[in-house]
């Protein structure tokens, strides 16, 4: 969804179901969609990942800190602990797909993975193939075959 004279963009799956939208103008980033499975599963892994990047957030001011202070050791404590963070978004992800390998979810969670430096493609191809064929129809899905230069 966009919307007009603001630059915020909410992502939502349309499915052949019955759901409702509720928007609330003083929080248009947060609609809160009711009666849609697919979006539930999205929301919920869009909230277990905020949840793991607020770590990353919250190491910020100490991040500020220590390169004011041009400490090179904390600063490379610091990134340690970002890049553990970024490794359990990356084990949560995939662990997400591996259940929710027969949602529509799945492959744009995958999509998204296929960005990350850590993610390898044989890693990539192996939970593409768990996908159930009406999966693999899915735009995200087509976009990973691509990548895997899959037929």
């Amino acid at each position: 969804l966009t919307f007009n004279n603001y630059t915020l963009e909410v992502m939502l799956i349309v499915e052949n179901c019955r759901f409702d939208i509720e928007i609330n103008q003083l929080q248009l980033n947060a609609p809160k969609i009711s009666g849609s499975v697919l979006n539930l599963q999205l929301e919920e892994h869009q909230k277990a990942s905020k949840n793991i990047f607020n770590k990353i957030d919250r190491l910020f001011p100490k991040f500020q800190h220590a390169r004011l202070e041009n400490d090179v050791e904390k600063l490379k404590e610091i990134r340690n602990e970002m890049n553990t963070i970024e490794s359990e978004f990356t084990a949560f992800s995939i662990d997400f797909i591996e259940k929710n390998s027969n949602s529509y979810v799945a492959p744009m969670i995958l999509r998204d993975l296929i960005k990350s430096p850590a993610m390898d493609s044989l890693k990539i191809r192996a939970l593409y193939m768990k996908f159930p064929d009406s999966i693999k129809e899915s735009t995200d899905s087509k976009i990973i075959a691509k990548y895997l230069d899959l037929p």
